[in-house]
């Protein structure tokens, strides 16, 4: 299947939520989504994490899709996993685990912090995560 496919939605008073995303394959390698801008709901950091950052109404339920067979959108996170001794191209054949990384806003502060979602809180729901052959609402 080629897109990793979940429903989202994010109580409206909380705009400034933040949603990165890694997923780890069967050779136990993290790969993070990081691409540019799509129809508004994503805050561009350049070679880091593609966040979700809603600029506009998302209170309903949406469909979001992360294209699995485009390599360019991943980058091997060197933080956790095996990421010496296995390929250096994305192999979603096995998907061990899908992991969410929420947070707030950082603004556009550099260096380390800046890769990931910030501390804060807020309300949202995700459901119905999928593999589908085409994509949902957005692809990201």
């Amino acid at each position: 299947m080629r897109y990793l496919t979940f429903d989202m939605r994010i109580e409206k008073g909380h705009e400034d939520i933040e949603v990165g995303f890694r997923i780890v394959n069967g050779w136990l390698q993290h790969w993070f989504y990081s691409y540019g801008d799509t129809e508004g709901f994503i805050k561009v950091k350049l070679r880091h994490y593609c966040l979700i950052n809603p600029r506009q109404d998302i209170s309903e339920w949406k469909s979001f899709s992360l294209d699995l067979e485009n390599n360019q959108k991943w980058t091997l996170f060197k933080s956790d996993g095996n990421y010496r001794y296995s390929p250096k191209v994305p192999d979603f054949g096995y998907i061990s685990f899908i992991i969410f990384e929420f947070g707030c806003s950082q603004g556009e502060e550099e260096g380390a912090l800046a890769q990931r979602p910030g501390v804060g809180s807020g309300e949202l729901d995700i459901r119905n995560i999928r593999l589908e052959e085409n994509p949902g609402d957005y692809v990201l």
